[in-house]
């Protein structure tokens, strides 16, 4: 059924799908039916606890690399794993990308970040979207990720398009960090202002200046900002 219908919706740019699963292994036939191609140019797409490969995942939005502006992936399967969700974020996402919203449960693919790791490797560091930031979604607007995805370091790498940012289950030193930030970001009417910003904002002007929410938590930390 949805070979059938996505062949015919050329124009459709908005879609959200609930479970979307390849075809279960004791139903193949002796030629697996893959998922389709879209031939649609998307332009928001929400997929709701996706059982995709990366093959899969790839063949959903391969025509839609230019258009897409908001991408939505809640709770994917251990299907797909770290590398193949990096290289679909990589390579089928393009740069005017302006809503990312990724969620995915503490263990999946659960990685722990080792000494001698190659930290351009998504294979070996654990925090996939500090690679991404370093290039890629540099008109982001709205960024919302839960489960283990980054690390502080993603706070110095985001652009400053930034407008909502949302980040659940991060680590510590995430959380901690944000706290220093907003203190030195807000620091101009403090009788005692932090003698100067964190490591790694000594040169920069104001920290992401269209940030109008911020929502950080870890499992005993929440710092939360509207209306900046």
């Amino acid at each position: 059924m949805v070979a059938q219908l996505f062949s015919k919706w050329d124009m459709l740019e908005a879609l959200e799908l609930e479970e979307l699963s390849s075809q279960p292994v004791d139903m193949i036939e002796s030629i697996p039916k893959p998922i389709p191609v879209f031939n649609c140019a998307l332009r928001k797409l929400k997929l709701r606890k996706p059982n995709l490969d990366e093959s899969e995942l790839y063949l959903l939005l391969k025509n839609s690399r230019e258009t897409i502006r908001k991408l939505w992936i809640d709770n994917p399967s251990s299907k797909i794993q770290r590398p193949g969700l990096f290289r679909i974020l990589k390579e089928c996402i393009g740069p005017d990308l302006e809503s990312l919203s990724i969620f995915v449960t503490p263990d999946w693919h659960h990685l722990y970040l080792q000494r001698n790791a190659d930290l351009e490797d998504p294979a070996q560091n654990p925090s996939m979207l500090d690679i991404l930031f370093k290039s890629s979604f540099r008109k982001i607007k709205f960024l919302r990720i839960r489960g283990p995805l980054a690390s502080s370091k993603l706070l110095e790498l985001l652009p400053e398009t930034i407008v909502d940012l949302r980040w659940g289950q991060c680590d510590y030193g995430a959380a901690d960090f944000a706290a220093t930030l907003f203190t030195w970001r807000n620091n101009k009417d403090n009788l005692s202002p932090p003698p100067g910003p964190p490591p790694g904002f000594e040169d920069r002007g104001p920290w992401l200046p269209n940030l109008e929410k911020f929502h950080i938590s870890d499992a005993m930390f929440m710092y939360k900002v509207s209306n900046i």
